[in-house]
């Protein structure tokens, strides 16, 4: 195995989606398309798991996905 140093990383395959979860304030909601929705949904997860007290629910509509926020995290004095 031979070490090599200065080889770039190559971009990733797609950039991430950009969802605005940190800037919902309690009872916004987002609707997304249904195609969008499994991704949409992982990453409102994601940002769940990183923000403890931030919570969600979703619902299916005749357009899509829409998520509500449903609480937030407490205010670090």
């Amino acid at each position: 195995m031979k070490i090599e140093t200065d080889i770039p990383i190559p971009p990733g395959r797609c950039p991430p989606k950009s969802y605005s979860f940190n800037k919902m304030e309690e009872g916004h909601s987002v609707v997304v398309p249904f195609n969008e929705a499994v991704a949409f949904r992982q990453a409102a997860t994601y940002y769940k798991v990183r923000h403890p007290g931030w919570d969600y629910t979703t619902r299916k509509e005749v357009d899509g996905l829409r998520l509500w926020c449903t609480s937030l995290p407490d205010a670090q004095d």
